[in-house]
Order: C-alpha cells, then structure tokens, then sequence
C-alpha cells in the first residue's frame, strides 16, 4: 500500500465502502471535507495506525456550515506530526485544547493565509491553538506580500503575524513561506547591503526583527535559506 493517499475523498456520500479498511503503511492523507458529522465522515471507521500528516480542504460552498475537522483529527490525530489547511476561511482551525488533545505530537501547522489563524476567534476568548507546534507554514507568503500595499496583506493578516508566538504558538521556532511567487517576475528584491530593504513595508521589517530578537528563524522553502534582517545590515 502506498505511503500517501492523494486526492478528493467523497467523505460525504452516503455509497461510501460500508466496511472499515485497514491501511497499516499510510503516512500521508490528503482530503476534502464538507463536514464534521461522523455519521458522515466514514472515513473516521477506517482503521490508519502510522498516519503523520493529513491535508485538509474544503470546498467553498461550504460556508453554512462551519467545518473544523475536529471529528476526523480526534480519530486519526493521535500520531499526526504535521496538519496542513489548505482552502479558504470556511475551514476553521480547532483551539486548544481540542487540538491539543486531538493532536498531542503535532508540531508542523501549514495554512494558506496569516489570517486563518483568527479565524473564530472573538475578542477576549481563547486563542492559543497549540503548545506544541514548534514550525509554522504560510503557503502564500511571497516577497511581494510583504513589499506591497496595496492587494496584499490587510491587517488581519499582519496581526497574526505578530501574534505568532504571543497568541498561538507559545513554542514557535521556525516560520516557513515560499517567498518566491508562483510566477516568478525575476525582480526578486536583494537582502543584502544595497539598501534594497527600504522596498519593504515598515510592518514588515517591524515583524521580522521582533521574530529574529524572539529567537524565531525565517526561511523561505524554496531554497531552504534563512531570511534574516541582520544579515541586511552587516
């Protein structure tokens, strides 16, 4: 059996294979969800002991109905080291503590957008979402989300940055982004000594050198190199 399972699982259809598989090599889950009913999610029977790391999507006509995955993760999160949402802000991320009970290994979060992690969250109420993610992933952050002001990063977004370790990840380590857009222009600004670095927006400098005084390491994964704001001042 392979090592991944890839694509859209019709969790939802009521025709679903009525007996309970065993996949003792799965590692790796990539899924939509359009609900949390485990009556629903048959996927919830199926029997997936060495699962690590589980993808989740959800359609956007799905807004209605509020899905977190909480009923799958409190299934099959018990070994999962990385949980990715992939998919607009009608997939919102468990709190702690169902996360953190859901998950207790887990310590790679990925999501599309900083300001997913607001998601939910009303002021005053709880906003940790768990102790022990130590790497977080924002799969849209590029050098142009933070050079431009305009269509790019609103302040929601820039909250979340900041609030990264303060808010949501007390053990936060590392913060992983692309860097590169998908489609590259060639303009890719220089973080080095040729001054470059007045191209980027205020917010943006603030952010990374509290990230870089907190202990924090920047690395953009397409080259797996550090960003770092004093290497642009030395």
């Amino acid at each position: 059996m392979t090592e991944s399972l890839f694509g859209s699982l019709r969790t939802q259809s009521a025709e679903a294979t009525p007996y309970k598989p065993t996949l003792q090599n799965l590692r790796a889950l990539s899924l939509k969800i359009t609900t949390d009913d485990p009556n629903v999610l048959k996927i919830c029977s199926w029997v997936l002991p060495s699962l690590q790391s589980i993808v989740l999507r959800c359609p956007f006509f799905t807004r209605d109905e509020r899905v977190d995955g909480s009923t799958l993760l409190s299934v099959h999160g018990h070994a999962l080291r990385s949980l990715s949402f992939d998919g607009d802000l009608s997939l919102s991320i468990p709190k702690a503590p169902i996360l953190e009970n859901s998950c207790p290994l887990l310590t790679h979060l990925l999501v599309t957008t900083p300001d997913h992690l607001l998601e939910g969250i009303a002021d005053g109420t709880q906003t940790i979402i768990h102790r022990g993610v130590t790497t977080v992933t924002i799969t849209d952050m590029t050098w142009e989300s933070c050079m431009y002001a305009d269509g790019c990063y609103g302040d929601d977004d820039i909250e979340a940055l900041r609030d990264l370790r303060t808010k949501f990840f007390p053990s936060l380590q590392e913060i992983h982004c692309p860097w590169a857009p998908y489609i590259d222009s060639g303009l890719e600004p220089c973080l080095g000594r040729s001054g470059q670095w007045s191209r980027f927006q205020p917010w943006f400098l603030g952010v990374l050198e509290e990230w870089e005084g907190n202990g924090i390491k920047f690395i953009r994964t397409d080259t797996n190199e550090l960003i770092s704001f004093e290497a642009s001042t030395s």
